[in-house]
């Protein structure tokens, strides 16, 4: 049922206890919200007793960093549903995370974005030519879902594509929802 859950939601708020170590069945639904792009807000339950016990919340934090790098995005809050405490506050992350996820940027703001990354990092070279990106353009929203035109699109490394995401969510503002890249390769006019 989560499963099917996680595929029919808008956001997923992905709830994990303090008092006790992320579980396998929780990396499991960290990667299916992922690989389904989903917006998600991680909400750290039982913070009370976390707190009673000594733990800091940055280190408990980092423990859930670690254990899921692959959602960087997904904002992280603490709350205690016994006492209430700081439960509102989710509907107000979950309304921000939704706007990012339905937001659309403009192609010129994107090149824009592009010649930016580019000029600080140049693409590597592929057979001793260059790795051209001719421009992006974005194709949808929900999640933002955005293009580049190459002229190798298999050359790019995951690490060159990893750098490109980290850039556009910086300058854009969209650091709180999964973005999906898209290589492709230009057609060539006859």
């Amino acid at each position: 049922r989560a499963l099917r859950s996680i595929r029919r939601a808008d956001v997923v708020l992905l709830l994990v206890d303090a008092t006790t170590p992320i579980s396998q069945v929780d990396e499991q639904l960290a990667r299916e919200v992922t690989s389904h792009y989903k917006p998600c807000v991680i909400v750290i339950n039982k913070w009370d007793l976390a707190e009673k016990s000594g733990t800091l919340e940055r280190k408990i934090v980092e423990e859930l960093r670690m254990q899921a790098k692959f959602m960087s995005f997904a904002p992280v809050l603490t709350v205690s549903a016994l006492s209430g405490r700081r439960v509102s506050k989710i509907f107000g992350v979950v309304n921000e995370v939704y706007a990012q996820y339905c937001r659309r940027i403009a192609t010129g703001e994107l090149n824009r974005f592009l010649e930016t990354a580019l000029g600080r990092n140049p693409p590597p070279l592929y057979r001793g030519r260059p790795v051209k990106f001719y421009y992006a353009t974005q194709t949808g929203s929900r999640p933002p879902t955005i293009i580049f035109f190459v002229n190798h699109p298999k050359a790019v490394h995951f690490s060159y594509k990893r750098y490109l995401l980290n850039q556009f969510r910086e300058q854009t503002g969209l650091d709180k929802t999964p973005v999906r890249l898209i290589l492709r390769e230009r057609q060539r006019r006859e």
